[in-house]
């Protein structure tokens, strides 16, 4: 793997490191702790 191609993944890894800690903040922040589950409708593949 080149270094180029390592730097994007190290760089999508924060931002998402970012993403999911907004929604645990959220999910802390409006008591939805609990909330793990999908809808059998939205799972659904193609």
């Amino acid at each position: 793997m080149d270094q180029e191609k390592r730097n994007k993944l190290r760089s999508d890894e924060r931002l998402r490191n970012n993403i999911e800690g907004k929604f645990g903040q959220a999910k802390r922040g409006f008591s939805l702790v609990k909330v793990m589950a999908k809808l059998p409708e939205t799972s659904m593949t193609a």
